[in-house]
């Protein structure tokens, strides 16, 4: 067995019987402490008022996080991801822009452009599908893109009969592409390409205007019509 922690000689038994001197650190003190008791040196003294801890500074709290965008100006540079899909205003139609282009929902039409600034697409909501109806529509998203070259009595007779059609979520596409004479297109003085598309989704007329500049941007045909192919109405989302 382990010897008890009395047997090291840590504990003198004759210590603690009674009349015994008292050799423990402890005692001692206890023993001058009574005797200072009746002296009145044990008497208490009166509690002092607690003192008031130091107010502590706050910390400040951190700026809220700026707005996120809300993709209604070009100005706020949102870039289309390819499952970006882009509202047309005043419609339920909505299109997947090409990626990596900068987009907005403006308060008149959807538009797209690209890095370069070389190419660009854009739909808008027309009153109605009549010819002059659609024509005045265009002709609002050729100031937006500040394309010029484009007579809007040219574009009426065009509607008549399309150069091509191709199918869409929910309909149909009409499609005309403009480079040659009688026309002679510019996207901000840089001559051209200019694709037209009109379609009626979900029992509403849109039009929409794409444009690239030759030979920049000759490459961006694809994505744009990638991107028209993508436009549907209310009744396909």
């Amino acid at each position: 067995m382990p010897q008890k922690w009395w047997r090291e000689g840590l504990w003198d038994k004759k210590a603690e019987r009674p009349g015994a001197a008292m050799n423990k650190p402890f005692a001692s003190l206890l023993a001058a402490c009574v005797v200072a008791c009746f002296t009145g040196a044990c008497k208490q003294k009166p509690a002092s008022a607690p003192t008031a801890s130091p107010q502590t500074a706050q910390p400040a709290l951190p700026a809220p996080p700026p707005p996120r965008p809300g993709c209604e100006s070009l100005e706020e540079r949102c870039q289309a991801l390819p499952e970006t899909e882009l509202e047309v205003p005043a419609s339920l139609a909505r299109f997947r822009p090409p990626a990596s282009w900068t987009y907005a929902k403006e308060s008149a039409a959807a538009v797209a452009i690209a890095p370069d600034g070389n190419a660009a697409l854009s739909f808008a909501a027309a009153t109605s599908a009549d010819a002059d109806a659609m024509a005045t529509t265009l002709a609002q998203l050729f100031t937006r893109l500040q394309i010029t070259g484009v007579d809007a009595a040219f574009i009426k007779t065009r509607f008549q009969k399309p150069d091509s059609t191709v199918p869409a979520e929910g309909g149909e596409l009409k499609l005309w592409e403009l480079e040659k004479k009688p026309v002679a297109p510019q996207m901000n003085g840089k001559a051209g390409s200019l694709l037209l598309v009109h379609a009626v989704l979900g029992g509403q007329t849109l039009v929409g205007a794409g444009f690239v500049v030759k030979p920049e941007a000759e490459a961006q045909a694809a994505p744009i019509m990638t991107a028209v192919q993508s436009l549907r109405g209310a009744s396909a989302q």
